[in-house]
């Protein structure tokens, strides 16, 4: 198991660096003396080095080869058998660490009932397996006991017998004729041309493995197997000198890092565009522009995009090709920095470049980017119409990219749906990202979804989208969420101090990116768990500190929480104009009503008060907010417990509550924090319906 392999390790080595632990119980494959080994080379080469906690690597750990020791062991294994079943071993080997009688023996010219003896042989001396699971879509087929024994068999071969034998086999899974076969066909091609020596025949088939890993990368596409495909057409780029075909070539593999979400796909966007500026090909130079300019978006690096994109649009003439993916990104970075005047503009050139160069799918994409800005100028109906039609249109051309990102963005215009809504339109996107493999909208939507969770109650549910999207996140703004949802459930399940470590994660990440709609989306996440720690200074300070993306009303919310919990009047009557101030549709009507309770309790209304608050919390419970119920019952009970029976039975209520939900701490930590002023006693005390009377007679 690999739990006891890294018990092993790090007992013969204390203070052995992550990293190289998870690289060596990957490769050693529960074989213990392949891990030692493997660590005394490393240290022999001094790739690991001691130090005063244990040891450092020198270097990346990006391959690691079979230790010489070890090698030697397996050869002898090796040498023990026959000539003939060394040469199908090694045979074997060709085809990869699993293979059937039936491709052995196309590839050798063999008949299989030949071959079955020595196979057979191979298998009682341990060094196969063959799956004989009448279960298993593997049965019948051969595997190596450990990849340790597949290398050094075919290791056993030289340059010559590889390039004869890859090119044998891919001879015989071409004859096949099987579409499926695509990616073996090309990695035989490939390999063949590695293990020849530059001339003619290297041409040949370099030109064979570049038409055998575009198919395969083609079919790979078809598949939704994007980080296969990026893989193929990476080795296509390494066999091909055409700086056209290279530009193409890296361009696509530009997309496929953009599914996946890494990183790198920036650094192959711009070498796109050096590429396709090279080949003179203007159209791909501006696709190339606009996938950099969306990988920089997709991170939430608004500088370096605005920084990338905002010259060349600028420079775009008439119907130049390409045009339309550039504007579409630069009006989607505008929106996310909470420009909408400048994302509609943009958008509508989006819109007109996308309908000249026939492209739908980039009609899409500038529809959502419109139909969301629209949201931050008020115009909810028309924004929603218009990101539904959006999806629709997506959905219907199969655009699952574009439909996830419209689904993500038509949370905007569902504010004040109840959150079992939300959670069937999550559920939906969720299972979308996961079926085709887009990593970046799997991580948003597991985030997202998260946070309806925890509202919920459901805090099990976000624990298990928490624990995927630590998995999945890739980007600086993904990491970033990932953190912050880490810490709200820290949080409230009890371990403040791993909340504030993640919580200072969060923050660091939140300095790296720069769009207004993410920094202030983590922001109030991240005040309302510093609130839940029971510090709701640290909690004011946060959402403070940040605004728009449409996040203005929720982080006023938070901020007048806090400013009421910390008995500070003058702060939260500044907050609660600035949170009236703000369009309706960045509120909901619990939030109002729990502002209005805030407010007249820190100014001594204490009727007015205990009315708003039960209305909050009527009006949270009506859209499944249970959680931000339970904290609305809480400070009715801190505020109004000593004046009606009701607003002390609230806050009994919410404290069972959070116990219930295993949050009993956070409790607590609230309560500690509280600094409001209480209302005093008096006759009418115990009686909240004489005082919601005198109230509605007013």
């Amino acid at each position: 198991a690999a739990s006891a392999m890294e018990e092993l390790l790090r007992g013969l080595v204390p203070g052995l660096p992550g990293e190289a632990v998870a690289a060596i119980v990957a490769r050693a494959e529960g074989v213990p003396l392949y891990a030692v080994e493997t660590v005394r080379m490393l240290i022999d080469r001094g790739q690991l080095q001691p130090s005063d906690d244990g040891f450092n690597l020198t270097a990346p750990l990006d391959h690691l080869a079979v230790p010489e020791t070890l090698h030697a062991l397996v050869a002898a294994r090796i040498d023990t058998n026959v000539p003939e079943d060394r040469a199908l071993l090694a045979d074997g080997a060709v085809l990869g660490q699993s293979f059937t009688a039936t491709g052995l023996a196309g590839m050798t010219g063999a008949s299989e009932e030949s071959l079955q003896s020595g196979l057979e042989r191979l298998v009682r001396r341990e060094l196969l397996i063959r799956d004989d699971d009448p279960r298993s879509p593997e049965r019948g087929q051969y595997r190596f006991v450990q990849a340790v024994i597949r290398d050094v068999a075919y290791e056993t071969l030289s340059k010559a017998d590889r390039r004869t034998k890859h090119i044998a086999a891919a001879r015989y899974f071409e004859a096949l004729g099987d579409e499926e076969l695509a990616g073996v066909l090309a990695t035989h091609y490939l390999e063949a041309l590695r293990a020849t020596s530059p001339g003619p025949e290297a041409d040949a088939l370099a030109a064979q493995a570049r038409i055998a890993l575009r198919a395969a990368a083609d079919r790979a596409i078809a598949l939704h197997a994007w980080s296969v495909a990026r893989r193929h057409l990476l080795d296509a780029l390494e066999v091909s000198r055409d700086p056209g075909e290279r530009a193409g070539l890296v361009v696509s593999a530009t997309e496929m890092a953009t599914f996946l979400a890494l990183p790198e796909a920036v650094d192959l966007a711009i070498e796109g565009v050096r590429l396709a500026t090279e080949a003179d090909n203007t159209a791909l130079r501006n696709r190339a522009i606009g996938l950099a300019g969306e990988a920089y978006v997709n991170r939430s690096l608004g500088a370096e995009a605005l920084k990338l994109l905002e010259p060349i649009a600028e420079s775009l003439v008439g119907d130049e090709p390409g045009a339309a993916n550039i504007l579409s990104q630069l009006a989607r970075l505008h929106m996310m920095s909470d420009r909408p005047v400048e994302a509609i503009s943009l958008a509508e050139r989006a819109l007109e470049a996308a309908a000249r160069e026939d492209d739908s799918q980039l009609v899409t994409q500038a529809l959502i980017t419109r139909g969301t800005a629209l949201v931050f100028l008020g115009r909810v109906e028309e924004s929603g119409a218009l990101l539904r039609g959006a999806i629709e249109l997506a959905d219907r051309k199969g655009y699952i990219s574009a439909g996830l990102r419209g689904r993500n963005n038509l949370l905007a215009n569902l504010a004040d749906s109840p959150q079992r809504d939300l959670l069937v339109l999550f559920d939906e996107s969720v299972e979308l990202a996961r079926r085709y493999g887009l990593q970046g909208w799997l991580a948003q939507h597991l985030a997202v979804r998260a946070g309806v969770l925890t509202a919920t109650g459901d805090w099990a549910g976000a624990r298990r989208d928490a624990d995927e999207l630590k998995d999945v996140a890739t980007s600086e703004t993904h990491i970033a969420i990932s953190a912050s949802v880490e810490a709200q459930l820290q949080a409230l399940t009890g371990d403040p101090d791993a909340a504030r470590a993640s919580l200072a994660e969060s923050a660091r990440l939140l300095k790296v990116i720069d769009t207004a709609a993410q920094l202030s989306a983590g922001a109030g996440s991240d005040g309302m768990t510093y609130f839940v720690i029971g510090d709701p200074a640290a909690a004011r300070e946060v959402v403070s500190s940040v605004s728009g993306g449409g996040n203005d009303g929720f982080l006023l919310q938070t901020a007048i929480r806090a400013s009421a919990w910390l008995g500070d009047g003058p702060a939260l009557e500044a907050a609660a104009a600035a949170f009236d101030a703000r369009p309706s549709f960045e509120t909901t009507e619990p939030m109002r009503d729990e502002v209005r309770a805030l407010v007249a309790a820190t100014s001594g209304r204490w009727d007015e008060a205990w009315l708003a608050f039960t209305s909050a919390v009527d009006a949270y419970r009506g859209r499944d907010e249970h959680f931000d119920a339970a904290i609305v019952q809480l400070g009715a009970g801190l505020f109004l417990g000593a004046r009606f029976a009701e607003a002390e039975a609230a806050g009994a209520e919410a404290e069972a509550w959070f116990d219930e939900h295993g949050a009993s701490g956070a409790v607590e930590r609230m309560r500690a924090a509280f600094r409001g002023t209480s209302a005093p006693a008096s006759r009418a005390a115990k009686s909240g319906a004489r005082a919601s009377s005198e109230v509605e007679a007013r």
